[in-house]
């Protein structure tokens, strides 16, 4: 079984990552899964242009099984890692974005996302860059705004995708 956990920033993504996999039947704690996160942003980018499907990968459904496979793939090799029978507990806030691909891809997946007050999650943002050491990058970047809006859109989509296929979520 496999447990994503997504949310916006300074939300308690990876509070919820510790105390999940504290369990000794689940992964160990590791850094975001940005592997994965970006490919499923590679997938999810070329879904919007079908012409380069048809060039590369002949139908979308050919398309869509190479990324299922690929992603299963990468799966498998983690498990070979941290252990086939422990919980696999992948964690990185721009995940969310895909998971509605993933619920398609891995079967007995389960998804966890974290809410927090935005006014809350945006004055840790500030505080944390007024740090030192903190990020450079601006906590106000389009990149931020971007998620903001395609988070929504994504949060739809699955909503979608729940009702569609009789899943509860």
């Amino acid at each position: 079984m496999a447990l994503f956990i997504g949310g916006y920033a300074r939300t308690g993504t990876t509070l919820m990552q510790g105390i999940i996999c504290s369990d000794p039947a689940a992964f160990p704690v590791t850094q975001e899964a940005s592997y994965l996160t970006a490919l499923l942003h590679a997938y999810d980018h070329l879904l919007m242009l079908p012409k380069r499907i048809d060039d590369y990968f002949g139908t979308r459904e050919h398309f869509t099984e190479y990324h299922r496979q690929t992603v299963t793939r990468y799966l498998d090799h983690i498990c070979g890692r941290f252990g086939r029978d422990k919980l696999i507990v992948q964690k990185d806030p721009q995940l969310t974005l895909y998971f509605h691909h993933l619920a398609g891809f891995v079967a007995r997946s389960r998804f966890i996302v974290m809410v927090r007050d935005p006014r809350a999650a945006v004055a840790s943002q500030i505080r944390r860059k007024s740090q030192p050491g903190g990020p450079t990058r601006s906590c106000f970047s389009p990149i931020t705004f971007s998620g903001t809006t395609r988070s929504s859109r994504t949060a739809a989509n699955w909503r979608a995708a729940c009702c569609l296929s009789g899943s509860n979520g």
